[in-house]
Parts: structure tokens; C-alpha cells; sequence
């Protein structure tokens, strides 16, 4: 194997790089857990998606797509490009509510992980409250538009998870972590063009697909990324968003104004 760049590592402390393995140039994921979930997932979801050379214990070989990022895609995006991609979020909503076969009670994890994982790094009386009773289906596992890649006309999902939140309704409020918090482009100082881009795909969403959307939900999303903030600058963002959810409650409706 012969590496040629390494990328920044996952918030899951995995290492990517590309690489050549038997005059194959390719991406290589190493330091993932639940590596046979991850393969069964990827071949059950029906989209576009890097082909998976070879896997191991803890690590993937896969297919590297010279895609674009959603952020580059938006930047300069015209009405019907924010469209397409509309649509292709649509057709992952449609498939993982079609595949949701049962309804499973997460109220139990969801106690366990804030008790034991949340509760030092939230703001006091920092409190979730939602129906926990929830469809599980195939999901991504970690729905973002950084996950997202545009090539040849064709949207490509990547860095598929394993999650134990497997339910449409925490991989579509993951989403709003960037349509509604703008987390993918929190580093630009001018954000406008993206914002309204934004806005409109929230509006679309929300529309066809009523009752979705959750800001309770969307905080417990958004505080699953707290453990993996090392960086002052991100912590204060999220904490941030928290807070103005938390002041709004559940009347919060749309994007951030």
C-alpha cells in the first residue's frame, strides 16, 4: 500500500487517506468500529455510492469519487440545481420511510447517553422533550451535506455509520445541523448565498414531508457533537444553537433568522 494524502480524521477518531493498494487508487478508512454493519448497510442502500474494494475488522478500502462538495455545489447554485438536490434528499426520506418496518422506543438510550455521555457538557436545565417512539429503518447514520458528494450529475452518498439512532427522524434532524445551524459552512464569515439556499430546501422538506422536522429532536442531534468538539470555536456554536433552542422550546419553527 502506498499512501498518498491523508484527509482530516473523522469525529470518530478514524484515519482516512488515499491511497494505491494493488495499482488500485482508492480511499482507505482505518479505526472503525462495526465494520460488518457499516458493509451490510452500504449494500442495502439503494443510491450512488462509492463500491467498497475490500474491508477488514476495522478498516475499508473503497472506490474515491472527485466529486464536489455540497458546499462548493451550493456556492454559485442555480434555482433547478437546488432542486436536484432536493429531490435526491427526497428520494433518501422516501426509501427510509418506506424501509421502516417496526417502531422501537429510544426513550431508554436516549436517557443513557445524556446521563452518561451530555449532561456536563450541556447548559443547565438543558431537557428534551419528544415522542420517543420512533420508526427504525435503514438509515445513513450520519445524514449531512458534508456526506454528501455531486459527480457526473449524480448525488453520491459517503462515510456511511453504523448508529443506534436508526431512525429517519434523527438522520433528517442531523440535516438540519446544516440547513437550520449552517454547521457546514460555520467557518465562512459571509454566509447569505448559502443561507437562502438553505432556507429553501428547509421550506421544501418541511412542506412535503410535515412533522419531520423536530427542534427537539434537532437538539439532540446537535448535542451528539459535542463530545467530538475539540476545538473552542465549534463547542461555542453548538452550544449556542442549544441555547437558542432551548429558549424557543419547541415554538421554534425553520431556519435560524
Amino acid at each position: 500500500m502506498k499512501i498518498l494524502q491523508t484527509f482530516k480524521n473523522g469525529r470518530s477518531n478514524s484515519a482516512v487517506h488515499l491511497a494505491i493498494v494493488d495499482n488500485i487508487t482508492g480511499v482507505y478508512k482505518t479505526n472503525i468500529k462495526n465494520v460488518e454493519e457499516i458493509v451490510q448497510k452500504w449494500e442495502s442502500l439503494p443510491f450512488d455510492k462509492p463500491k467498497i474494494y475490500f474491508h477488514t475488522a476495522n478498516s475499508l478500502f473503497m472506490e474515491y469519487i472527485p466529486g464536489t462538495s455540497i458546499k462548493q455545489y451550493l456556492a454559485n447554485a442555480t434555482i433547478n440545481d437546488v432542486d436536484h438536490l432536493v429531490s435526491f434528499i427526497s428520494s433518501y426520506i422516501d426509501f427510509c420511510k418506506k424501509s421502516s418496518k417496526a417502531t422501537f422506543n429510544f426513550n431508554d438510550l436516549i436517557i443513557d447517553r445524556v446521563e452518561s455521555t451530555y449532561k456536563s457538557l450541556l447548559p443547565v436545565g438543558t431537557t428534551f422533550n419528544f415522542n420517543t417512539l420512533l420508526p427504525k429503518s435503514i438509515t445513513h447514520g450520519d445524514f449531512t451535506l458534508d456526506n454528501i458528494l455531486y459527480y457526473n450529475n449524480k448525488f453520491y452518498l459517503i462515510d456511511i455509520s453504523h448508529s443506534i439512532w436508526d431512525s429517519i427522524y434523527f438522520d433528517i434532524n442531523k440535516l438540519r445541523q446544516d440547513l437550520s445551524g449552517l454547521w457546514f459552512i460555520r467557518d465562512e464569515k459571509i454566509k447569505q448565498n448559502w443561507k437562502i439556499h438553505c432556507d429553501y430546501i428547509y421550506n421544501q422538506l418541511d412542506t412535503k414531508y410535515p412533522g419531520l422536522f423536530d427542534n427537539e429532536i434537532y437538539k439532540l442531534m446537535i448535542t451528539r457533537n459535542l463530545p467530538y468538539s475539540k476545538i473552542e470555536k465549534e463547542t461555542e456554536f453548538l452550544l449556542r444553537e442549544i441555547e437558542r433552542l432551548n429558549a424557543n422550546n419547541n415554538t421554534l419553527c425553520g431556519p435560524q433568522q
